[in-house]
This record gives structure tokens, C-alpha cells and sequence, in this order.
């Protein structure tokens, strides 16, 4: 008998974390993935400096891939996974919030399907800055975003329901869907 109430007691523990824990884990996936995009651009502004060439950064939405584009065709080749890629993975969709629903704003127009991230020998953004945005299930957005074209400084922005803020800007932390 005490046995049998042990395993009940248990059981309902179970049931009560278990959520939580698919939750967390589904948020730092998101969040995990939008920090390999903060690396991604800036060894891509590293590279770009080292190579003295422009280095772009695209978005391949089919093959669910962010990647440094050696050869200038927008298209996501496997040889260019050794100078550097970030993959989607499941539960994470590329897109922004539905007023501006774009994976890519603000780069540079190529003719790629979406504009691209071009960083300068200088090591600054061509253009007036830029962002890559994904989400969750759950309408989390986070946006990766180059912010200042001089300097290329890469900053993470979470979607606020009216508009993008920085973790702790304004003394606020980020508040998530559940």
C-alpha cells in the first residue's frame, strides 16, 4: 500500500515538471541558436578582415541554414560548412512577428531569394544595418541584429509584442510565451 502511494505521488510529480522542463528546453534552443548567429557574423566580419574581401552571410529558408557564402551565390553549398553555418533546428522557424514577418530585414539587396549580411574588408556592414529573425511554436521572435554598420556590433533582440528590445534595456528582462 505504501508502495502504491509512493508511485502515485511520484507519478503526479512527473506530470507537473515534466511540462515545465520541454518548455525550458525549447526557449534555450531558440536562444542557443539565435547566439551561434551573433558568432556567425562576427567571425564572418573577422573573416572579411583577414581575407580583405567581403564576406556575406545568407539565409537559405529551404534547407533551414544560415551560412558564410564563399562563392557569392546565395546558394548553401556543403564545402561552405567549414567557413561556417548555423542549422535550424526543429522548433525553430526563420521569421519575424506577423507585423513584419521577413526572416532577413534590412541587408543588402544581391538578388538572393532574401537580402544578405555583407561585411567589408573594413569590417564594416554594407548598408544601413540589418537582421536575421526566428521564432518558436510558441511566438517567441528573437532577432539577431547588426545595429551600428560602422563597427558591425551584432546585438540579440527579443520581439516585445510592439517592438524589439534588448535583454535588460530599460531594466527589463525578456518575458516568454509558455
Amino acid at each position: 500500500m505504501e508502495l502504491a502511494v509512493a508511485l502515485v505521488v511520484l507519478t503526479v510529480m512527473l506530470l507537473i515538471t515534466v511540462p515545465g522542463f520541454t518548455h525550458i528546453q525549447q526557449r534555450r534552443k531558440l536562444e542557443g541558436t539565435a547566439e551561434q548567429t551573433v558568432a556567425l557574423l562576427r567571425k564572418a566580419r573577422y573573416d572579411a578582415i583577414r581575407l580583405s574581401r567581403p564576406v556575406e552571410v545568407a539565409l537559405n529558408v529551404d534547407q533551414r541554414v544560415l551560412f558564410i557564402d564563399r562563392d557569392g551565390d546565395h546558394s548553401y553549398d556543403p564545402e561552405e560548412a567549414i567557413a561556417g553555418t548555423v542549422l535550424l533546428p526543429r522548433g525553430v522557424e526563420p521569421g519575424g512577428p506577423d507585423t513584419d514577418g521577413d526572416p532577413v530585414v534590412g541587408f543588402t539587396d544581391l538578388g538572393a531569394a532574401w537580402p544578405v549580411a555583407v561585411l567589408e574588408p573594413t569590417g564594416r556592414l554594407r548598408g544601413a544595418g540589418g537582421g536575421f529573425r526566428i521564432h518558436d511554436q510558441r511566438d517567441n521572435y528573437l532577432e539577431v541584429r547588426v545595429s551600428d554598420p560602422a563597427t558591425a556590433n551584432v546585438v540579440l533582440r527579443k520581439w516585445a509584442g510592439d517592438d524589439w528590445h534588448r535583454k535588460g534595456e530599460s531594466g527589463k528582462e525578456w518575458k516568454w510565451n509558455l
